[in-house]
């Protein structure tokens, strides 16, 4: 029987004698063979036995991302001794999905008020991108909303965290598990800094006094993730953020609901948060902050 992968120029043997770490070598970004090694090292004993395979095989991953996801998807074929999740733990093969965090309160009597202006931008954002619905989920112990689809090809989990904002980051910690991790997450939430209308979206920056954000930067260890932010305080002078200034006030804003005359602005900064979230999953951050953050 022809080996597998001869068709590629490559030969079975090659992989387990002493010039494997030759041929591993060779491998050039983009090269149509490292697929095909990855799937051979996978699909053998080769890979538990062999230092040198197991040693090398990051920077072949490396190179089949260069190479494209249709290469990486190649390189799952015959993976029978490796367990997917474990190495979707470790950060090493599977590219990581984005995670969009809607911040607000669960429950009835907070639908559609000030604090849940991050959770309605993203059930907006799951109803234009034909998300799946949103079903009940409890990660690390805390219970979320949950819907999973892809925006231009690119995994997207959205949350909705079930616990109350103030424990945001029980909810997060399920779904963010590493630093690394981190760096694809988008949080949503209301900002009383800012008036009915601006959206600013930030990365790595503090939390502003929101205890949301406050919640989840303790979860998951690091500042280090995307924010955007959704001005809900009436506009005063100059289109500056008119909030209150004690905390009693503070907290009547929030948990107060829009306006009827507020419904507008409402659903025009809605609809431009979304088109934001959307370019964070496929263009990057830095385009996302520009459209965001441009008045």
């Amino acid at each position: 029987m022809q080996p597998w992968g001869s068709q590629f120029g490559l030969d079975y043997d090659v992989l387990s004698g002493l010039t494997l770490k030759k041929e591993l070598g060779n491998l050039q970004p983009q090269s149509s063979r490292g697929p095909v090694v990855i799937a051979l090292l996978l699909g053998s004993d080769i890979f538990r036995r062999n230092a040198i395979a197991r040693k090398a095989f990051p920077r072949l991953l490396r190179q089949t991302f260069l190479a494209g996801t249709h290469a990486l998807d190649v390189g799952l074929i015959g993976l029978s001794h490796i367990s997917i999740s474990i190495l979707r733990r470790r950060d090493i093969l599977l590219p990581m999905p984005y995670v969009i965090m809607g911040l607000g309160n669960p429950g009835e009597e907070y639908k559609k008020t000030r604090h849940n202006a991050g959770r309605m931008l993203v059930e907006l954002l799951a109803k234009n991108e034909g998300f799946d619905e949103f079903v009940l989920r409890k990660a690390a112990g805390a219970p979320s909303l949950v819907s999973e689809g892809k925006i231009k090809k690119e995994k997207v989990t959205l949350v909705l965290p079930e616990t109350f904002m103030n424990n945001s980051g029980k909810s997060a910690k399920g779904f963010v598990k590493s630093k690394k991790v981190a760096a694809t997450l988008l949080v949503v939430r209301d900002d009383i800094d800012l008036p009915l209308g601006v959206l600013k979206m930030t990365f790595g920056r503090g939390s502003g006094g929101h205890k949301g954000i406050e919640s989840i930067m303790r979860a998951v260890g690091t500042k280090e993730f995307a924010q955007l932010k959704v001005g809900v305080s009436k506009p005063g002078k100059k289109n500056q953020a008119k909030k209150p200034s004690s905390d009693d006030g503070v907290n009547k804003l929030v948990i107060g609901k829009f306006k009827p005359d507020e419904e507008a602005p409402l659903k025009k900064v809605l609809k431009k948060g979304v088109e934001a979230a959307t370019l964070f999953v496929t263009d990057g951050v830095e385009k996302a902050t520009m459209l965001a953050n441009t008045r």
